[in-house]
């Protein structure tokens, strides 16, 4: 499936974004939407947004689980957002710790490139939503608007970021700002 050319999507990290992060998830029985996950989706979905997840998994290139452990938490989380989750049309990961120097672990943009080529995204009309610095500076590096979930003031310097506590929260500023 290939966007118009001028489209864009919302790139969303998964653990501490879409899901609660006990470190590590591996079990597709302990994932845990967060809260106003789904009403944000629902409410962006509404917008006629799409998704690609990006997700750094470096689990299992550290041993501690297997790709098909990844997939089943996918496939369970996506099981809970229901009707919302037709509208991810790729879920990506890298696989590798932070030693591994591959190009597609975030901050890096190796995942982002791989949906531009499958999907054709425009990269300035699309926007990041992450939990870590990793998150919103990979979405600042392709051009994208970068949103952080978390509370204000609770990640790195004092500039000017969009932060969020919560996806629906999100949705709110992406509707203003887009």
């Amino acid at each position: 499936m290939k966007l118009d050319p001028h489209q864009g999507v919302i790139f969303l990290d998964r653990d501490g974004t879409l899901i609660h992060d006990p470190g590590y998830i591996s079990d597709p029985d302990k994932v845990l939407l967060l809260p106003n996950t789904f009403e944000g989706l629902e409410k962006l979905s509404n917008m006629g947004w799409k998704f690609v997840m990006v997700s750094n998994q470096s689990g299992i290139g550290r041993g501690y689980y297997e790709t098909r452990n990844y997939e089943s938490v996918n496939h369970r989380m996506l099981e809970l957002l229901g009707p919302v989750s037709e509208d991810f049309l790729l879920k990506l990961h890298c696989p590798h710790t932070p030693d591994d120097s591959c190009a597609c672990r975030k901050p890096k943009t190796g995942m982002y490139e791989q949906a531009q080529r499958e999907l054709g995204i425009n990269f300035t009309s699309s926007v990041m939503i992450g939990n870590a610095e990793s998150d919103f500076e990979a979405g600042l590096r392709i051009g994208a608007l970068s949103i952080l979930i978390g509370e204000p003031g609770s990640d790195s310097p004092a500039d000017q970021r969009l932060v969020a506590p919560d996806l629906l929260t999100a949705s709110h500023i992406i509707e203003r700002i887009i």
